[in-house]
């Protein structure tokens, strides 16, 4: 499965953060209401299965969910740390109603 954010190709969203790469990687919250995709945070992480499994902002996704959260991930081995960091001020400019995460 993949899903376009801010104009970037996501694989997922996937019901389990477990297929989320243990790896660096922009990852994206996300939920649907069966009819629509809500963009709940995004973020980055060297290993980006540990930063949504213990995500300190999980209790926001899950009082702004409307229905499942699921997880989408971006992975680009061409893209260092701070590349990953300026994809993720991007993603977070062209969405400035993401509920939660840094603005």
């Amino acid at each position: 499965m993949r899903q376009t954010i801010g104009g970037y190709t996501f694989e997922g969203p996937y019901m389990t953060p477990d297929l989320v790469p243990q790896s660096p990687a922009v990852y994206a919250i996300v939920c649907s209401d069966q009819r629509n995709y809500y963009l709940l945070d995004v973020g980055y992480s060297a290993d980006a299965r540990r930063a949504v499994k213990r995500s300190p902002r999980r209790r926001c996704w899950e009082a702004n969910t409307r229905g499942a959260l699921m997880y989408s991930f971006l992975v680009d081995g061409q893209l260092d740390e701070a590349g990953y960091r300026a994809l993720e001020k991007e993603i977070r400019g062209k969405y400035p109603q993401v509920p939660c995460g840094q603005r």
